[in-house]
């Protein structure tokens, strides 16, 4: 499982005595759960708006500890969209459910079938394999948010790992074996692999294989690293801001507009590109292009995505419409 926020639906406890009005909790009380990773944050009301530098504590919260449980909340399907909202762009679904629909950004997954009884395989059970969300995407998720409605009394946990502490755990020798490689993500792989239903092929199409980095560093761990050597610190703003995206659904700050170095904006451009069309699978120079200029003024600068189309490929007429964007997510 990806980076979480769990929001734990019991009866809401009481507030802080320095609860004002009809907002949250303006300061974040957080206590690590294990010595791996995890935190527990007491006395919010997830229902409240956020206010002040709450919100900047819990983005650097969850930074720091990479899950955050949310306890004795009740929140409904908009609130939990609002509150998810703080981290980024809710992405809404792609792949098609049993009967051809789509689960909405903000859903309900059981395990209980038409009856309401418990059945061992649903729909979907990917999920019951280890897996980061969504890394078949050129845009992986930031994090799963889960609110537990109901629960067994034993059995059905949701496991975490941090693969961060994993990954230094790791001899140098492996360390150098594993820099620079990458890897294929596959929808239709990871649904025949699990046993899950087969993707259909709208489906494949939605998210065709992309490669990612084995190893990905986090942009505030990474710019962490290059503030510390003289030479590359000049290059830790570009490292930190490259995830950022001009209508301010990127992270980690949520940074929009000018807000984001044009290195920056140059960077996630390229890093997007490189990731759609790298892999044995990978879509077309053309087809890369054309999902980019769907977002292009929105998400990604538009003078880097013209530039990118000088050296990669055509240029476009001008208000065109991409006959391939919808393909890929970036």
């Amino acid at each position: 499982m990806a980076a979480a926020v769990l929001v734990a639906k019991h009866a809401v406890g009481p507030l802080a005595e320095n609860d004002v009005g009809n907002a949250m909790v303006s300061v974040l009380k957080t206590t690590p759960v294990s010595d791996a990773l995890g935190a527990e944050v007491t006395g919010q009301d997830l229902s409240r708006p956020v206010v002040g530098t709450l919100k900047s504590e819990i983005l650097q919260s969850f930074r720091d500890h990479h899950l955050l449980c949310f306890r004795d909340q009740h929140i409904d399907q908009e609130r939990m969209y609002d509150f998810a909202s703080l981290f980024g762009e809710v992405e809404n679904h792609k792949i098609s459910l049993g009967d051809g629909s789509k689960w909405d950004a903000v859903h309900t997954i059981t395990n209980l079938d038409a009856d309401g009884n418990p059945v061992a395989k649903p729909f979907i059970n990917s999920n019951y394999f280890w897996h980061t969300d969504k890394s078949f995407l050129a845009t992986p998720a930031l994090l799963t948010m889960l609110q537990a409605l109901e629960l067994p009394p034993k059995g059905g946990d949701t496991q975490f790992a941090d693969m961060t502490k994993a990954y230094a755990a790791l001899p140098a020798d492996m360390k150098r074996r594993l820099d620079g490689l990458k890897v294929v993500q596959s929808l239709e792989y990871m649904r025949r692999f699990t046993g899950s239903a087969p993707p259909t092929a709208d489906d494949i199409a939605a998210a065709p294989p992309v490669a990612h980095p084995l190893a990905r560093t986090h942009p505030e761990a990474g710019a962490a690293l290059l503030e510390r050597v003289p030479e590359l610190e000049s290059l830790a703003p570009i490292v930190r801001q490259h995830h950022e995206r001009l209508d301010g659904s990127g992270y980690p700050a949520a940074l929009s507009g000018e807000a984001i170095g044009i290195e920056a904006r140059i960077v996630a451009v390229a890093d997007v590109f490189t990731a759609m069309t790298s892999g044995p699978e990978a879509l077309t120079t053309e087809a890369a292009l054309d999902a980019l200029a769907a977002a292009s003024g929105t998400r990604f600068d538009a003078a880097v995505i013209a530039a990118l189309e000088d050296i990669a490929g055509p240029r476009r007429t001008p208000g065109a419409v991409p006959q391939s964007a919808a393909r890929v997510r970036t």
